[in-house]
């Protein structure tokens, strides 16, 4: 092609080269971080299967700082998040509705670790709320409380995973948060709230 021996149509073709290389890599980089961070929204996908939430919740909390991991075994926790000397026990619920016994499960589970093997865990569960969008009612959130293990939707841990994020709140707070009993929700009153109770 006779353009190409012209100095300046060579020179502008280089940069268009050049640019089309650090666009390929930058898309490239983009198309890694969709697939890192999948998990953000396969927590609130109404359609995800039992197996892949457990990895996405494990792999949220790995991707805040714990030490995650999911059991083998199937008669035992869904997932298990260390930080420091704090460990939580996590069932992961993905049904419509979540009966009653089932939240119990996560205090059968947990109180095995304790009796077993001396640890002590707080007990959690998560619960994929986007099928119906239902909420936890009055009865699940008072079990929750007298029985001392905390409950959060999926659509409040994206919430909470997304403040840590962009730095809305500090990862502290959302530990600690997390380590409730009871309803579990990072709305901005709850979260001034919590940092109230904190710095009295």
């Amino acid at each position: 092609m006779t353009y190409s021996k012209i100095p300046e149509i060579q020179k502008v073709h280089l940069e268009y080269k050049e640019l089309k290389r650090r666009l390929n890599k930058q898309r490239s980089k983009l198309k890694s971080l969709y697939d890192k961070y999948s998990f953000i929204n396969e927590i609130i996908d109404p359609q995800i299967g039992n197996l892949v939430i457990e990895e996405s919740i494990k792999n949220l909390f790995n991707d805040l700082g714990y030490k995650a991991h999911q059991p083998p075994n199937k008669a035992d926790l869904d997932v298990i998040a260390k930080k420091d000397k704090q460990v939580i026990g996590i069932e992961v619920k993905n049904d419509r509705h979540v009966g009653e016994n089932e939240l119990f499960q996560v205090i059968k589970y947990t109180g095995r670790y304790k009796r077993d093997k001396g640890l002590e865990m707080h007990p959690l569960i998560i619960w994929n709320n986007s099928k119906q969008g239902h909420q936890f009612d009055k009865n699940r959130i008072k079990d929750a409380e007298i029985n001392k293990y905390g409950i959060i939707t999926t659509e409040e841990l994206h919430k909470g995973f997304l403040k840590v994020k962009q730095d809305k709140i500090p990862f502290e707070l959302f530990n600690n948060m997390i380590h409730q009993i009871g309803l579990i929700k990072f709305s901005n009153s709850e979260i001034k709230k919590k940092e109230s109770s904190v710095n009295v």
